[in-house]
């Protein structure tokens, strides 16, 4: 079981060899897949994101096995880590930290950013809040137990959006292509897709043209898509890519002429089935809490900002970063806040729901003109 797995490892061993070097070594990158089987912990998201130039690698070995591979980043009075989306104890990030600040003594704080891992409870001076999710779908062995496993709503509605498709829309077709053979074309009008449903919706895509270069890349070394095509059209469609056996959703979007038909979910539903035929282990949603994915049988796993600090007085010395670290979390809260009034339908969430939507009508009347 990697750690893309597990929740949370078992304490550090007595008998545990400890590694840092500057670089990266040659193992590095098949080490990393095998041990994190995660998207945002390999060398090819690193590259992308920030390069590689000026990374440090520290890798914890226990028993002949390694426990922990962390590639980081220092940055004036910062060890940036740049594994994200990972699983990791407690012990495993103390012992990180504690190696830190021994070896650099300029570095006043140790930076994690999306971890799923607990809380430090023996440090003095930390930050530690709510700062993302990534759903994920543990995959069974066969398409057949999956279908079998979801509820019979979700089981009725993805065959009939199927049958609908077929029957009522022409040129209905399914495709799927991996890797080498993703059509750059299709994979950008899938990105189109979700620019149009954003701009729909009066919101800003987060997928700019640097967003768009990582997840053409990233789809054509190790990615598959699946489209759904109406009269030669992309009308539907779901960009991923897998580390290890695990298989991470980038981009699911849908022509908004085609809603009644449910094309977006039935695309989600075959990219599933796709990435257990291929004999992955599980499915990440990624970012976002949506019903959809809890139809899928997704279950959200928190990921946490941890700032830790040499002292006290080095997180007064890091006072914007720990200002900014604060208002990020109490960010966080208000919208999880505002979410739950929205869900148990309160007045105060009504009032702020109707406000929320003309004000961007509003903003769309003006870009309009």
């Amino acid at each position: 079981m990697n750690q893309a797995t597990a929740y949370f490892s078992s304490p550090i061993q007595a008998a545990a060899e400890t590694r840092c070097e500057p670089g990266i070594p040659s193992w590095a990158a098949a080490s990393l897949e095998t041990l994190y089987g995660n998207l945002y912990a390999c060398l090819t998201q690193f590259e992308i994101g920030f390069g590689l130039d000026g990374l440090h690698t520290y890798a914890v070995t226990a028993d002949g096995q390694l426990r922990t591979l962390l590639m980081f980043r220092l940055h004036g009075h910062r060890a940036e880590v740049c594994n994200e989306v990972i699983a990791i104890g407690a012990d495993d990030v103390a012992a990180f930290d504690a190696y830190v600040f021994a070896h650099f003594p300029q570095v006043r704080v140790v930076a994690w950013r999306a971890v799923h891992t607990p809380p430090q409870r023996q440090v003095p001076a930390t930050q530690y809040y709510d700062y993302l999710e990534d759903t994920i779908i543990t995959l069974p062995s066969s398409v057949e137990a999956y279908f079998a496993s979801l509820s019979k709503n979700t089981r009725r509605n993805v065959q009939r959006q199927e049958r609908w498709g077929r029957t009522e829309l022409a040129g209905f077709d399914i495709r799927v292509a991996r890797r080498a053979d993703i059509d750059p074309e299709r994979a950008k009008a899938i990105i189109a897709l979700n620019h149009a449903r954003m701009e729909f919706k009066h919101k800003q895509s987060g997928i700019d043209a640097a967003e768009t270069a990582r997840i053409l890349r990233l789809v054509r070394e190790r990615g598959m898509m699946v489209t759904i095509e109406v009269d030669g059209k992309v009308a539907a469609g779901a960009l991923g890519a897998t580390v290890g056996r695990n298989f991470f959703l980038m981009v699911l979007a849908h022509d908004p002429v085609f809603n009644t038909y449910g094309l977006g979910i039935l695309c989600c539903y075959r990219a599933i089935c796709e990435t257990i035929a291929d004999g992955s282990a599980e499915f990440h949603f990624l970012w976002g809490l949506y019903d959809y994915k809890r139809s899928f049988l997704g279950a959200p796993r928190p990921l946490y900002r941890l700032l830790v600090y040499r002292s006290r007085a080095a997180q007064l010395l890091e006072a914007p970063l720990a200002f900014a670290a604060w208002r990020h979390s109490a960010r966080r809260r208000l919208i999880a806040w505002l979410k739950e009034q929205d869900r148990k339908d309160a007045w105060l969430a009504r009032t702020l729901r109707a406000a929320r939507e003309r004000l961007l009508r509003l903003r769309g009347a003006r870009q309009a003109t």
